[in-house]
């Protein structure tokens, strides 16, 4: 009867031996790879997620800054010039009155910029992000759609560069033309 109870108690305890160290540190490892596997497709689909919407969000910069500018009339109404950039009373975007007066136009997020984002009407844009954009306008005249550059001439191309953060530039242009169709 002795010999049973010890039989008991030696198969007893070889049950509750549980995991030895090594296969803790090998389960360990294991999870440790699983978990690196599933992290790295998460991560790639966040920064992914970011630079669309990054992207997404100058786009809409770029196209909302041209179609103010398109809004505007090709000639200056008050002496029909078509000299590039503002005149002298015209110190800021709500003043511009036809499109060349937005050449050299420059406008940033950053609440440090000396050119803080505005609306049209002079309003300070409240910018809710740390990314930082600024917006750029060049523009040229040519005598001919696709023709170069020119001191003044019936079309003018126009083009909108936003930078993103990390420095990336996306552009939107457009060409017009002084006379409407049919005239």
């Amino acid at each position: 009867m002795l010999s049973t109870k010890k039989e008991f108690r030696i198969q007893n305890s070889e049950l509750r031996r549980g995991f030895t160290l090594a296969e803790a540190l090998l389960a360990v490892v294991v999870l440790a790879v699983a978990v690196g596997g599933i992290i790295a497709p998460i991560s790639a689909s966040y920064q992914q997620t970011r630079s669309v919407t990054q992207t997404t969000t100058a786009v809409s910069m770029a196209r909302q800054l041209l179609d103010e500018i398109l809004s505007k009339p090709f000639v200056d109404p008050t002496d029909m010039s078509t000299t590039l950039g503002p005149e002298a009373d015209e110190p800021n975007r709500a003043a511009f009155d036809n499109i060349d007066d937005y050449h050299g136009y420059h406008d940033s997020t950053s609440a440090n910029a000396t050119d803080v984002m505005k609306t049209v009407s002079g309003q300070t844009l409240t910018w809710n992000s740390d990314d930082v954009y600024s917006r750029s306008v060049t523009m040229e005249y040519r005598a001919t759609p696709d023709g170069p550059p020119v001191a003044s001439g019936d079309y003018l191309m126009i083009k909108v560069t936003v930078t993103m953060p990390h420095n990336q530039q996306i552009s939107a242009q457009r060409i017009v033309c002084r006379y409407t169709r049919g005239s």
